[in-house]
């Protein structure tokens, strides 16, 4: 159901577009981008994540906008 916005309700917290990230892998020569448009906490999960499953892979995750 689609919420309608009356003039006496205060303003809707949501995602900001121009606040979303990317995660992005960086190799020796070589970048992949991982995930697009997540915002910043999500990015910060799974950057760790990524982290702790992969501690062996020679690069850096970095979450760039």
């Amino acid at each position: 159901m689609k919420r309608l916005r009356t003039s006496n309700q205060a303003n809707h917290v949501g995602s900001d577009k121009k606040d979303l990230r990317k995660i992005i892998f960086k190799s020796k020569g070589a970048t992949m981008t991982l995930f697009k448009d997540i915002d910043v906490v999500n990015a910060s999960v799974r950057v760790n994540a990524l982290k702790a499953l992969y501690p062996d892979w020679r690069g850096e995750f970095v979450i760039i906008r």
